[in-house]
This record gives structure tokens, sequence and C-alpha cells, in this order.
């Protein structure tokens, strides 16, 4: 039911350039060649507009902010689960630096920045959509395993087994509650 993990939020920051150095069209490769329904893309910065609305039509679940001020765009880093960078090179990226002090990972090329930050804990570095692919699966792995491993324990479940086991105590139970609260 409703019980389920919540999509990770990947937020993604940088205006594309006419030369495509972002790698925007990176996101429908890795749309069109994996399983997106665990993750929510939030995208900031212009050029994108194409892309997101390919992405959309794919069925992945993503929302653009052309151009956000200082305290929506700390807020977006604050509630996202990762940044990911796509760009090919840059001498930072900027939204690396900005992701990590505010606590996030960050997914991104090995350069620049990422290159500096040798720590896996930190910023994990991909060179193919195999590793970019793995490096965002693992973002869901503990989400998806605590969910498997209390999957069984909902109010469906909770309520059939205390019926059970009032049954035994009390007999053929006339009353067959519909909520937790019932009992």
């Amino acid at each position: 039911g409703g019980y389920t993990p919540r999509k990770r939020r990947v937020l993604i920051v940088g205006s594309e350039q006419p030369n495509g150095r972002k790698r925007s069209w990176l996101l429908l490769e890795l749309a069109w060649k994996t399983d997106l329904s665990p993750f929510h893309f939030i995208v900031v910065g212009t050029g994108w507009e194409d892309v997101v609305k390919t992405a959309q039509n794919m069925g992945v679940s993503i929302e653009h902010h052309k151009l956000v001020d200082g305290s929506k765009l700390e807020s977006l880093y604050q509630n996202s689960d990762c940044l990911l960078v796509t760009g090919f090179t840059e001498g930072g990226p900027l939204p690396l630096l900005e992701a990590l002090s505010c606590g996030i990972p960050v997914i991104s090329p090995s350069y620049g920045y990422a290159k500096d930050f040798c720590n896996p804990n930190l910023v994990r570095t991909y060179n193919d959509l195999p590793e970019l692919k793995e490096a965002l699966h693992d973002l869901t792995v503990p989400l998806i395993n605590r969910w498997k491993a209390v999957s069984a324990y909902n109010v469906d479940n909770f309520l059939e087994v205390h019926r059970k086991a009032f049954s035994v105590v009390i007999g053929n139970c006339p009353y067959i509650p519909t909520s937790r609260y019932d009992w």
C-alpha cells in the first residue's frame, strides 16, 4: 500500500551551455536504460527545458526550476538526498561545494573538486553510465532493505494477526475491526 519508501531526491544544478558541456542528455540516456521510479529529480538551471519535458513524457518524476533565489536553492540542497553532477569537465563545479556544505553526498564525473575529495562518503565518482546507475542504485539500497524487512508489518496484517489471537482467547470474534484503533 501507501507505506513504501519515498523517492530519493536527486538534485541537478547548473545551466546547460550551448556546447552541451553540462551533458543534460545524460538524464535521458539514464531514463532510457534504467528504472528511475525510486527517484525524483530536481533540476535547477536554464537550458534543460526540452530534456525535462522529454523525461516527463518518459515517466520520470522530475521538476524544473529555471532560476531560484539563494534561500530557495539552499532549501533544495538541504531537502535533497544527493547532488548529481552531469557535466563533462570544468574547474569546480561550485554546486559540488554547495552540496557538501549542506551535508549531502555528491555523484560526479571524476574531475575538478570531485577528484580533490577522494572520500567516497562525500563524493562518489563515475566514468560511464553503468557506474552512474550503480551509484544511484546504492542510494536506494538501505531504504529498500529496511522496507523489505518490515513490509509484512502493515495495517492489514496487523489486524489479521490480532483477529486470530483474540479469536483464540474469546472464541469466534463476531466483530471484525476495520482499523488498528478499533481494538
